[in-house]
């Protein structure tokens, strides 16, 4: 459950591998993962549910548990199933059956939609995995950076895709490129034509620093880049520890990790630095190229005040862009769009942190499994509960 960015990223990243193609989920617990040298907490009465329930509404077509029966030896002894090894329900045996009278609900309306395309595209990269594997400066963790990042997305309830370097960008107004240290020529050529077109392309915290070898750019701290975007980027070094802090969009928050300092510009600089070794210097910057433009982020900022920040810069540039794939649900519940054959909209809203939550009904809508009517206004969602609203 404390996880479950990282599993709702899984399925906004399974979905795109093959578009039009449903992905199968195979292997969850049905209470808790373990292994004999360490055990997770048991997943809360109704939290599984919700769970198979995001997946469905997100483009899984299958949702399987591991184990079925719980093994008898083997390193994983004390992982949770089905049955236990002695062939008697366990603590999630409940919690599968729940599941199930679920499916049997939504399957109709399941196979009738389809996921709709978000107007947001964050590009997930396993070659960057590998970068950051062989240079992973203070320890940094690939996932948990591009995690903790998209889990800005989920908070702000815009719907998102996550997306392969290869995959089209057509139909997408923003393009996010965190955390990509080697850009290749190909990515960079697509991502310049979708600027081209009015397409707004953000890039970085930590992207396009290396080449194709994992080699530093000779001609320029980002390479070709910086020729496009017009920027010049003075230096890359880390700033922890050095007292630096980034202001941008009315917020400011301590910076950190290897950052890359850009030249102050007023005609493109939009987040600026205060203290430490770059004072007065950029660490955003914005240029307009063709009818859409290109955001560098040269540094992260951390902590809660980070987290705004980044927030802020989202919520900008998303509205800027007119992204309309997005609700007002409160973090914690999610919304999952889904569109049917001819273009009826549809929301499959999830608590996933059995806290409760709501959302913005914009018009009047039905409730797909009880067929009541629903009127316009705020929609509130009980613990781990799941509603299916067509417009």
């Amino acid at each position: 459950q404390e996880n479950k960015a990282s599993y709702l990223m899984n399925c906004d990243l399974w979905r795109n591998f093959k578009k039009g193609r449903d992905f199968w989920i195979m292997e969850t617990s049905t209470s808790h993962a373990a292994s004999l040298e360490s055990y997770a907490s048991p997943h809360a009465n109704g939290y599984l549910r919700a769970e198979a329930i995001a997946s469905y509404a997100l483009g899984g077509e299958a949702f399987c548990y591991w184990l079925w029966r719980q093994q008898r030896a083997g390193c994983e002894q004390p992982h949770g199933s089905v049955i236990s090894a002695w062939g008697k329900p366990t603590v999630g045996f409940q919690s599968v059956l729940d599941v199930e009278e679920m499916r049997k609900k939504v399957e109709p309306f399941m196979v009738a939609t389809k996921p709709q395309q978000a107007d947001i595209a964050i590009t997930y990269s396993d070659q960057a995995k590998a970068f950051f594997q062989t240079e992973p400066h203070q320890q940094m963790d690939f996932r948990s950076l591009v995690t903790n990042f998209y889990n800005h997305f989920v908070s702000l309830g815009v719907h998102r895709d996550l997306i392969p370097e290869k995959e089209s960008l057509q139909d997408y107004k923003l393009l996010f490129t965190p955390f990509l240290p080697y850009i290749s020529d190909e990515y960079r050529k697509r991502a310049v034509d979708f600027v081209k077109s009015g397409g707004t392309w953000i890039v970085g915290p930590l992207s396009g620093g290396r080449t194709k070898e994992h080699t530093i750019h000779t001609n320029a701290a980002l390479g070709e880049l910086e020729e496009i975007a017009g920027i010049e980027a003075l230096y890359t070094y880390p700033m922890d520890g050095t007292g630096s802090v980034g202001h941008a969009f009315g917020e400011k928050a301590p910076l950190v990790l290897w950052s890359t300092v850009f030249e102050y510009d007023e005609q493109t600089a939009v987040g600026t630095i205060a203290g430490g070794n770059s004072d007065g210097k950029a660490f955003i910057t914005e240029s307009k190229v063709g009818k859409g433009k290109i955001v560098h982020i040269g540094s992260l900022p951390v902590g809660e005040d980070g987290d705004s920040l980044l927030m802020k810069l989202i919520d900008h540039y998303a509205t800027e862009a007119g992204v309309s794939v997005r609700t007002d649900v409160t973090n914690g519940t999610i919304v999952a769009p889904r569109i049917d054959d001819e273009g009826k909209q549809s929301w499959v809203i999830v608590n996933m942190d059995g806290e409760g939550g709501s959302v913005t009904i914009p018009e009047k809508a039905m409730d797909r499994l009880t067929e009541e009517m629903i009127s316009a206004g705020r929609l509130e969602i009980g613990p781990y509960e799941y509603r299916i609203i067509s417009f």
